[in-house]
């Protein structure tokens, strides 16, 4: 996979799950990062050292699945441009965008 793979994938992801027991280094993050994707992790010292207190570290040692999903239903919830960003996607893409928009400006 090339690197703008890479990149449409996350791009297009809504959220990321990187529940890792161990890393080296937190490529994923930077890549989440990178494309605004919002991302859920372990809680290892390998990700605070990257992603501080600005994303959201699930610990699965002590957090329940219920838990879990209670932690990124609130912040699905409460995060105005995930929100947002759901929503365009949903009703703008390329193929809309252009026999709506595109072609009458062609006509």
């Amino acid at each position: 996979m090339v690197r703008t793979e890479i990149h449409d994938l996350y791009q297009l992801a809504s959220l990321v799950f990187f529940f890792s027991k161990s890393e080296n280094f937190g490529l994923p993050l930077i890549e989440a990062s990178v494309t605004k994707t919002p991302i859920f992790v372990s809680d290892l010292i390998v990700f605070r050292e990257i992603g501080k207190d600005l994303i959201c570290y699930i610990d699965y040692k002590t957090i329940t699945p219920e838990r879990a999903s209670e932690i990124i239903a609130n912040y699905l919830q409460d995060s105005k441009i995930t929100q947002f960003n759901y929503l365009i996607r949903s009703q703008y893409d390329l193929k809309m965008i252009i026999q709506e928009k595109l072609v009458p400006l062609l006509k």
